[in-house]
């Protein structure tokens, strides 16, 4: 015979319906299907944005070269058509970058591209097309390239960092969204199968068990520590960190922890121990 009986009170269906069951690692697989088809489409979304930007950055930064022969470029020069004209000592072959005048569209932009050519007139050409437009109050440069560094490192940052920060913030966003509604790392990995049993009223006191006097005074007295922690404060008495309850099945440690909840006014959690570990410990077959 059981040390412990039930008595004659039921809890109505009402009370068993309360009886809610919460899991961690298992959620509604449409939910968790919306998920990752939320974070595919951000991912999507972030990828082409990136593409577009370098598009965007490159059709800003570069201009549209037309290469030219070097006849056409004497005779553009000789007719004052000519804006700056720009020499590109490259390890491989020279060229000028021309650019002509009479441009609004800094987007479509025409540079022309001539390949060098040994000239001795050219640096009197030159000066000749600079004193014509001082003359004509116009403008006209020449000279060697100088590179920017500055705008190269600004041109990267736009172009590569911050796709990537975005694409990183897509990625962790949707990371913290599954593993907050339970998916788990990338939705499956790391998944826990654990459940939890939360009743938050048990309805059940220690006048509902019979027999183990000595069981149920050890409890009354961690109840009432919850209760009045000051009276035990002063002796100098600490808190057990629990109760072990030990014996064959039916025997009534379930409804004996039941009264221990439902005397403490908390809610009661039922789960075995292997999903304690792996729920509340991180470690268990899953993970």
């Amino acid at each position: 015979m059981p040390f412990w009986q039930l008595s004659n009170n039921r809890k109505s269906q009402k009370e068993k319906e309360e009886c809610l069951l919460t899991e961690n690692g298992n959620q509604d697989p449409k939910k968790n299907s919306t998920n990752k088809k939320t974070i595919i489409v951000l991912l999507g979304l972030a990828i082409l944005f990136t593409f577009l930007l370098q598009s965007v950055m490159i059709r800003v930064t570069s201009a549209r070269q037309t290469v030219i022969p070097y006849s056409e470029f004497m005779e553009m020069l000789e007719d004052g058509k000519i804006k700056k004209v720009t020499l590109n000592s490259g390890s491989v072959q020279s060229y000028f970058l021309v650019e002509p005048k009479e441009q609004t569209n800094p987007v479509n932009k025409v540079i022309y591209k001539v390949i060098y050519f040994p000239d001795d007139d050219l640096g009197k050409r030159l000066e000749e097309a600079k004193k014509t437009a001082e003359e004509n109050h116009t403008t006209f440069t020449y000279g060697t390239e100088e590179k920017d560094n500055t705008s190269n490192i600004l041109t990267t940052i736009a172009g590569w960092v911050v796709p990537l920060i975005l694409i990183y913030g897509v990625l962790f966003f949707g990371m913290r969204m599954m593993t907050k509604n339970g998916g788990g790392f990338m939705g499956g990995v790391g998944k826990s199968n654990a459940k939890v049993y939360v009743e938050e009223k048990t309805g059940v006191t220690f006048a509902d068990v019979a027999g183990q006097d000595e069981a149920k005074e050890t409890l009354k007295e961690m109840v009432d520590f919850l209760h009045h922690p000051e009276r035990y404060l002063k002796i100098g008495a600490k808190l057990p960190k629990g109760a072990l309850l030990v014996g064959p099945p039916g025997t009534g440690k379930t409804l004996l922890a039941k009264a221990v909840a439902g005397e403490a006014n908390v809610p009661f959690f039922s789960l075995s121990g292997s999903g304690f570990v792996e729920m509340f410990v991180g470690v268990g077959a899953s993970r």
